[in-house]
């Protein structure tokens, strides 16, 4: 058996066996902590202890803007159960005819309502449709697509997964009405939800 002594209360065992540091939050913290120095123990004092030392399949999903505003990953049992996440724009963009004027997926709303109709400070042209602004290249620099790309997502989410928001609460956060800045909510959206394409 290898033993390694850490501390006189820490013992660390080889060979696959139990281990009181094993079972205990704190002592795997304080374990974790002793081999890093700098900046990364400023770090690590900082993070929640579940964030360091837990054990949860879910450390990397964030489902809420809050969450991913406080990089806290302490989760409750139970709380991932249903993963979250949503399509990519270039998703709801696909064609499905040869004058490409339907989609190729099925939307939860009518695809040529105009953009402006929803989203009324947008840069976008007047008469842009829905379906036109996700489905064109052209406008693949628009913020204003990931918007309805998270709008169609509150209704229609993958199969198996959540999105977060309903469709109001989308539309509040791009009005500037929302618990959140527009660009908190745009980044939350952008980086966490568009998973699937």
């Amino acid at each position: 058996m290898n033993k390694q002594t850490h501390s006189s209360t820490e013992t660390i065992h080889g060979d696959n066996q139990s281990s009181p540091v094993a079972h205990d939050p704190v002592s795997r913290r304080r374990l974790l902590m002793s081999g890093i120095s700098g900046g990364a123990a400023l770090l690590a004092a900082a993070s929640p202890i579940k964030a360091l030392a837990g054990t949860s399949t879910c450390s990397t999903q964030q489902c809420s803007i809050s969450g991913m505003k406080s990089a806290n990953h302490s989760f409750k049992p139970g709380e991932c159960a249903d993963p979250c996440g949503g399509y990519s724009p270039g998703w709801w963009g696909q064609r499905w005819d040869r004058n490409k004027s339907r989609p190729a997926r099925t939307w939860p709303i009518d695809h040529k309502i105009f953009v402006k109709s929803l989203l009324r400070h947008s840069s976008v042209p007047d008469s842009l449709s829905l379906f036109e602004l996700m489905g064109n290249s052209k406008y693949s620099s628009y913020a204003e697509r990931h918007w309805i790309c998270a709008y169609l997502n509150s209704f229609a989410p993958p199969p198996g997964y959540k999105f977060p928001y309903t469709p109001q609460e989308v539309l509040d956060f791009y009005h500037g009405v929302g618990r959140y800045t527009a660009s908190e909510a745009l980044e939350f959206f952008k980086t966490h939800m568009e998973k699937h394409r």
